[in-house]
């Protein structure tokens, strides 16, 4: 649908374009790093050659990559070496970015674990995945203690005005609390029928200009192709703190500026 369905409007990004992502907030935020690539377990998404392939990409593009003291990449086989070798390609000079490539919740579990050690004697960041927030057998400290990252398509903001208010209105009404399918449900509405509002049925060349503040974070729609539909490509980098606070760092994709 998505490729030759122009009415078709795609709500979750797809996980190539949250890989792509991932790779543009390690080339953007860590071009003069220590990236370590963890080799564990099974890779279905071959993330331990696509990512380092897509940082690689960025970096070549913005001109960083090959600098004396740029960017470094190392992948690192932790079944065969374990914590042994871990040492010896840690920096204490640079970031230390880690990437595990295993998306299995035992084997990063693990890995994780072991990692965590290092925290006190090297400065580490973890760039994780958004299912990372479905594992409940990981200890949450490794999160914290390790500045994990992650490129998410949502966020909700519990201090905020809005959100509060929302919340207090779904119990009023439902007698329970909203989950995400709840919030995702009222978002989808209110961007919607926001547009037709607006600009009418025929919408589609102003959605690029929307810019509407949801429960969960903005969407940023944008045609794939001249006959393909829309995606949202308004996502959020979100940080664990070592003080055990979860923020959104920042968003990534900004609306369109309507020209005058």
């Amino acid at each position: 649908e998505l490729s030759s369905n122009t009415c078709y409007y795609q709500v979750n990004p797809d996980k190539e374009f949250l890989n792509f992502k991932t790779a543009e907030l390690i080339a953007e935020e860590y071009f003069n790093s220590n990236f370590i690539v963890f080799k564990t377990g099974n890779d279905p998404d071959k993330l331990i050659n696509k990512i380092p392939a897509l940082v690689k990409e960025r970096l070549l593009n913005s001109g960083y990559l090959g600098q004396a003291d740029g960017f470094r990449t190392i992948i690192y086989d932790f079944d065969r070496e374990g914590t042994e070798g871990l040492s010896r390609v840690l920096s204490v000079d640079k970031e230390n970015v880690i990437l595990i490539s295993s998306i299995d919740e035992g084997n990063l579990s693990v890995a994780l674990s072991n990692i965590n050690n290092f925290a006190d004697q090297y400065p580490i960041t973890l760039i994780g995945f958004n299912r990372y927030q479905q594992f409940k057998s990981i200890n949450i400290e490794f999160f914290h203690n390790l500045k994990l990252h992650y490129i998410s398509p949502y966020w909700v903001d519990y201090a905020d005005k809005s959100t509060i208010s929302f919340f207090q209105k779904f119990r009023d009404y439902f007698h329970t609390e909203p989950d995400n399918f709840g919030i995702q449900g009222y978002d989808v509405t209110i961007y919607f029928l926001t547009a037709l509002k607006n600009y009418g049925k025929d919408f589609r060349e102003c959605v690029p200009y929307m810019n509407l503040n949801l429960i969960q974070g903005k969407y940023k729609f944008e045609q794939i192709s001249r006959f393909g539909g829309f995606m949202n490509t308004g996502v959020s980098v979100i940080q664990y703190k070592p003080d055990y606070d979860v923020v959104r760092k920042r968003f990534m994709g900004q609306n369109k500026i309507v020209q005058r």
